[in-house]
């Protein structure tokens, strides 16, 4: 929750952040935090990174098409386990 005070420095503080020359997306990108603690990162254009906090990339996905979000979902989660895949 992000809460502004009046007359305060209501500036976010950056908790981590991760860069690479090959990471670029003009139109959106986002990232979500993993139970594992890495960092998913969807890159519009692209596809999907998986970061360490240690910035070391652990894989990356690249496919047709736009990816606008991604997000994890265990196997055995409900809303995979819905789908009857």
């Amino acid at each position: 929750m992000l809460e502004l005070n009046p007359y305060a420095d209501n500036e976010p503080e950056v908790l981590w952040s991760f860069t690479d020359e090959e990471l670029y997306s003009g139109k959106v990108s986002g990232a979500v935090p993993l139970e594992n603690g890495n960092i998913l990162i969807t890159e519009g254009d692209y596809g999907f990174w998986e970061v360490t906090r240690e910035k070391e990339v652990v894989w990356k996905f690249n496919g047709p098409g736009f990816f606008w979000r991604g997000y994890s979902f265990d196997r055995e989660a409900p809303e995979i386990l819905a789908l009857g895949l």
